[in-house]
């Protein structure tokens, strides 16, 4: 048995290493002193796709519990860090999903959260899994919530939300990028990616 976890473990090292060593650097800019970031979602494991204004998007089951909304960010010109010493190269983001439907600024969740960077098609970077989650407290935290008769969940099912995160690199430079989206917070399933 500890053979077979030994050859994962050194499977999951030399993939991760492989990854990084195929990309010099994931945040690469494009131009001297130019940085940019954009939310999408990736399709399949390595197409990332632009997430268009106005998009539907559906929760899935947070990491911690509760719901959340899963996305990607493409990132350019942002320093990456190590994560676990030489594995991989991240990213830290503090993200929010602002709702101002009532026409004042509601926050319906914020949390700081890490991620992983990796190249895709060649051009920049894209940091996975970067979760905007719903606060625990107010839509519930966990598993077995019912979206469908869950009531705070309901009560902002399609409403225009504002996902915003503030990209924090290596060298502690910030870049904010928002994106409005219609969330469908009362699925009939709530998705686990």
């Amino acid at each position: 048995m500890q053979a077979m976890w030994r050859a994962l473990a050194t499977l999951a090292v030399t993939t991760t290493t492989m990854t990084t060593m195929a990309c010099d650097d994931p945040c690469a800019t494009r131009a001297e002193g130019e940085r940019a970031a954009e939310i999408g979602l990736l399709s399949g494991a390595s197409t990332f796709e632009p997430l268009a204004e106005g998009a539907t998007v559906v929760l899935g089951f947070a990491p911690q519990g509760g719901q959340g909304i899963f996305t990607a960010v493409r990132t350019v010109g942002l320093e990456a860090h190590l994560n676990f010493g030489i594995l991989s190269k991240g990213l830290d983001a503090q993200v929010r999903v602002v709702d101002e439907t009532s026409g004042e600024r509601d926050v319906l969740g914020e949390f700081f959260t890490s991620s992983f960077i990796s190249c895709v098609e060649g051009e920049g970077g894209v940091a996975t899994e970067i979760v905007f989650g719903l606060d625990g407290e107010r839509f519930g935290f966990g598993f077995g919530n019912d979206p469908g008769t869950d009531a705070a969940l309901q009560s902002i099912d399609g409403h225009t939300v504002t996902l915003e995160a503030d990209l924090i690199d290596d060298n502690s430079a910030e870049l904010s990028i928002a994106q409005d989206v219609v969330l469908d917070a009362a699925p009939d399933v709530i998705e686990n990616p």
